[in-house]
């Protein structure tokens, strides 16, 4: 499997953070503890031998020479003490190197439990564009700020800074800067918080629709609260996530209908969604027959990925022809269309957060010219990538490590850092989040409102 357990850690750390408060309390524990400098340079020292050791493809966009003048830069730069969240800024740094988006850090688990339970956060859901944020969903009782509402500074520190600061610290796949902007954008709140710190206040300075720029004071806000606010503010928010995990759609165009699945990982499938994927999928291919489905929209956007064999049986089902999947690896074999397999027009609809196991699934996709792509380039690599993570936990500051310890080859090409590029770029825009507009679902409609049903 090539799953994805630091964001999964975020991910269900946001659903059930009420279980992590009623817990109990956190005894003793200093979350801004000092650590000497020869413990730092002991954690750092292994690190180094950890990713040296275990991953196969660590110099594969650094060269060996580079990176070890690089981990020399980030040793010779522990002069003095330091706190977890400073050296974890620091460490940080050597994504930006390695460039595989299934090796990561995570603040230590008891540092991440102490500030679920007891720190405030900053309480907006917003949308990275460029170096740019918006309020995509206000999370606090004042909405002033809106939904479109451009956020200028954050504590009197420019946005574009913050934002160039988390991004160059940010897991990503090769030289593709996709999936580090949707998880930026996605959990904004949580990194924020580990880069730097959490403040009880917030001074926004923030561009209002006339140009004008304004200055507020918004007090942050501990997990529950935001969460809660969150659902009031926003009615997606607030649905059952029961059976949405994989949801199959007839549209009024004639012979039309989408299916969008939100992860290939089956035990959060079967935990969040209560849904079991193969029967899902057996029980929608068979519908779609009945309703003579001829234009099939296959939403893969902000689905990053998950077990090996969801991907091969949705491939099942969509490919015309054999596919060759992960020649070389433990996972090789051969793909054959079944018997009952979809054979009208497909359509894929991909952005940054289509990362790992959808990133191979839309490569053999468009490898095989079997779909039109629309939306953004995949934070997923096209063409190789890593994982089988496994866990390190540095033995003094106990921040958290996941290497990857295998990688795939998806075709014989060299890697070129970059994910599955869509035929047709469409980007939500600022217009599209005020009025919650989904751009990419309005293009492929008019795509197919154009060709007629045959």
């Amino acid at each position: 499997m090539i799953r994805l357990p630091a964001l999964l850690i975020l991910l269900l750390a946001n659903i059930f953070f009420v279980l992590s408060l009623a817990s109990g309390q956190d005894k003793g524990f200093q979350p801004d503890r000092v650590f000497p400098v020869k413990a730092l340079q002991e954690d750092l020292q292994h690190l180094r031998y950890k990713l040296e050791t275990t991953h196969p493809d660590l110099y594969q966009y650094t060269s060996r020479k580079n990176f070890v003048i690089f981990m020399d830069s980030l040793h010779n730069a522990i002069q003095q003490p330091m706190t977890e969240r400073t050296f974890y800024g620091l460490i940080t740094l050597l994504n930006g190197k390695i460039k595989d988006g299934h090796t990561m850090e995570l603040l230590s688990e008891a540092t991440r439990t102490y500030h679920n339970r007891n720190s405030l956060f900053f309480p907006f859901h917003v949308f990275v564009s460029g170096n740019r944020l918006f309020v995509q969903i206000p999370c606090l009782k004042d909405t002033s700020l809106t939904r479109g509402t451009e956020i200028i500074s954050i504590n009197n520190q420019p946005v574009a800074t913050i934002v160039q600061q988390l991004l160059d610290r940010q897991i990503r796949d090769g030289n593709n800067l996709q999936y580090a902007r949707w998880i930026v954008s996605n959990y904004f709140k949580e990194y924020y918080s580990f880069l730097f710190g959490y403040p009880t206040t917030f001074i926004l300075q923030y561009k209002e629709k006339d140009g004008r720029i304004e200055t507020t004071a918004i007090g942050a806000l501990p997990k529950d609260s935001i969460q809660s606010y969150k659902t009031i503010n926003d009615l997606q928010s607030a649905v059952s996530k029961k059976g949405r995990g994989i949801i199959y759609e007839k549209w009024p165009l004639a012979h039309t209908a989408l299916l969008a699945i939100k992860t290939f990982d089956v035990d959060l499938l079967e935990s969040l969604y209560e849904q079991n994927f193969d029967s899902t999928i057996h029980v929608i291919f068979s519908t779609m027959q009945h309703d003579q489905v001829e234009h099939l929209v296959l939403d893969l956007r902000d689905n990053q990925g998950g077990d090996f064999a969801p991907g091969k049986l949705l491939l099942s089902y969509l490919i015309k022809k054999p596919v060759h999947y992960l020649s070389g690896s433990k996972e090789a074999l051969w793909i054959l269309p079944a018997s009952d397999c979809f054979k009208g027009k497909l359509y894929v609809l991909i952005n940054g957060g289509s990362f790992s196991n959808t990133a191979i699934v839309s490569a053999y996709l468009q490898q095989s010219q079997r779909a039109v792509f629309i939306g953004e380039e995949t934070g997923g690599n096209r063409t190789r990538i890593s994982g089988d993570a496994e866990e390190y936990i540095l033995p003094n500051t106990k921040i958290v490590c996941y290497i990857a310890s295998h990688s795939y080859q998806i075709n014989p090409s060299k890697s070129d850092g970059h994910g599955v590029q869509p035929d047709h770029i469409v980007i939500p825009q600022r217009g599209d989040i005020i009025i919650g507009r989904d751009p990419a679902k309005a293009f492929v409609q008019e795509m197919i409102k154009k060709q007629g049903s045959h």
